[in-house]
């Protein structure tokens, strides 16, 4: 078995030279920006090839589905690896390319352990937020209404009872993309 020490060595001393990830790409769903492969790839290839380190992203199989496996590997052949099952959502070229392109962003960042997505600390995962005021509840719920979306979908959508158990960090979120929305209707 190969001893995986010098690997992490030289990945320690390459996280300390990545560059900073640009957030520059928008996903138009949620209206939050997270950072393209491009941009994490740009901040990080230099530090890991001056390392002696290299990412390889290959479409696999994984119990007859499509999965992608990441493999980070160093010249003393060393390597850690991960396989992500990757579904796609319509199983033809462009869907399966889809799910690849999704799948290699979240693989390389998290076997970098790099940021390449807005972050709530957790907080929605662990179940400790703070959630928004009646009075914010009543702001959204007029936004809902002027844009003549149905609330029980809001509710269902964020997996809440009522619109003041939104958790506190996704309320400016929301709001902007409802104003967004009936601003659209009211040029439309």
């Amino acid at each position: 078995m190969i001893d995986n020490t010098e690997l992490y060595k030289a990945l320690a001393k390459a996280r300390t030279e990545f560059t900073k990830v640009k957030f520059d790409s928008m996903n138009p769903h949620f209206k939050n920006k997270f950072a393209s492969l491009a941009s994490m790839h740009d901040a990080t290839v230099d530090a890991l090839s001056a390392n002696g380190l290299t990412i390889l992203q290959l479409p696999t199989d994984l119990d007859g589905r499509f999965a992608l496996k990441t493999v980070l590997a160093h010249v003393s052949g060393a390597s850690i690896e991960t396989t992500l099952p990757m579904p796609p959502t319509k199983n033809d070229c462009q869907g399966i390319g889809s799910a690849m392109s999704y799948a290699r962003r979240y693989s390389y960042a998290a076997i970098l352990n790099i940021v390449g997505e807005t972050d709530d600390d957790g907080e929605v995962a662990m179940g400790n937020t703070e959630t928004i005021t009646k009075s914010e509840a009543n702001t959204l719920s007029k936004l809902i209404e002027a844009t003549d979306t149905d609330t029980s979908k809001v509710l269902s959508f964020y997996k809440i009872k009522t619109l003041d158990k939104l958790p506190k960090c996704q309320y400016a979120k929301v709001i902007k993309r409802f104003e967004e929305k009936a601003n659209e209707s009211a040029t439309a």
